[in-house]
C-alpha cells in the first residue's frame, strides 16, 4: 500500500529517525512543497549480519536487483563516510553518490548532488524480533530542481526501491538457507 501525504514545512533528522521505527513493511510516499520522500520496507528471514554483508557490498547489487545496472567504487570498495560510488540505473544518467553516514552493520546514507537538487538515499537494517530483520529504505529529494525531479520520477523511484528490497530479500534468504547447519 502506498500513502501520499502533502504537508508544508521542512524536515531534517538523523539517519535512523529519518527512516522511522514502524514495524510495518511496504511503501510510503510523501510529497511536500520542500521535498519528495519515498519509503519502502521489507521483512527478511535472515540475520542482520547476513543482510549487511550482501547489502553493503554495493558493487554486486547488479547481481541481485534489476534496478541497478552498474556500481563502481571510485575510492575503493566498502561503505565508509566520504567514499564515492558511480551508479548507473535504467532510465537515469550515471550519478555519483557520496556516503555521508555509516553505522557499521546497521545503516548508511549516501547523497547525490546536482545543480538545484540533492537526493539522500537511506538504508537501514533493524532486528524484527522474530529472528529476521526489517530493511528500510528512503529516498529524499530536495531543492528547487530536486523536488521537480522527485515528482516526475516518483513512480520509477518507488519501483526501483521495491525491486531493490525484493532482490535483497531473495538473495539474503537464499544465502541464509545455504549457510544453515546441516543435520
Amino acid at each position: 500500500m502506498v500513502k501520499v501525504r502533502i504537508r508544508r514545512g521542512f524536515h531534517v533528522t538523523s539517519a535512523t529517525r529519518r527512516l522511522g521505527r514502524s514495524t510495518l513493511t511496504g511503501s510510503f510516499m510523501k510529497c511536500t512543497i520542500w521535498y519528495m520522500q519515498i519509503d519502502y520496507s521489507v521483512e527478511i528471514d535472515a540475520t542482520a549480519a547476513q543482510v549487511w554483508t550482501i547489502y553493503a557490498d554495493v558493487e554486486r547489487w547488479p547481481e541481485w536487483t534489476t534496478s541497478v545496472l552498474r556500481v563502481v567504487a571510485l575510492d575503493g570498495p566498502g561503505i565508509a563516510v566520504g567514499k564515492h560510488f558511480e551508479i548507473k540505473q535504467p532510465r537515469f544518467p550515471n550519478l555519483i553518490w557520496e556516503v555521508t553516514e555509516v553505522a557499521d552493520g546497521t545503516s548508511w546514507v549516501w547523497r547525490q548532488r546536482s545543480l538545484g537538487g540533492t537526493t539522500l538515499a537511506s538504508h537501514e537494517i533493524v532486528e524484527s524480533g522474530t529472528g529476521g530483520v526489517i530493511v528500510r529504505q528512503r529516498i529524499e529529494q530536495s531543492g528547487p530542481v530536486g523536488r521537480v525531479v522527485g515528482v516526475l520520477t516518483r513512480r520509477i523511484g518507488r519501483r526501483y526501491l521495491e525491486l531493490e528490497a525484493q532482490g535483497l530479500k531473495s538473495r539474503s534468504e537464499t544465502k541464509s538457507l545455504h549457510d544453515a547447519p546441516r543435520d
